[in-house]
């Protein structure tokens, strides 16, 4: 698994000029962590596949 936790505050451009465009950035009790491992964006995907849908209906 790819996760790093940042040393300090990013920007989402800061990040994607590091790593590229695929990946999940969380903030949680003052720490920031990042991952580019592909079964923990998967499963981003699909838990996010029902707010897609009512956004695609309200659009």
């Amino acid at each position: 698994m790819r996760t790093v936790e940042l040393r300090e505050p990013a920007s989402p451009e800061k990040i994607r000029s590091r790593i590229g465009n695929r990946f999940a950035w969380f903030r949680q009790g003052g720490a920031e962590d990042v991952s580019t491992d592909e079964g923990v964006l998967r499963e981003i995907e699909r838990a996010m596949g029902p707010q897609k849908k009512v956004n695609a209906q309200e659009a």
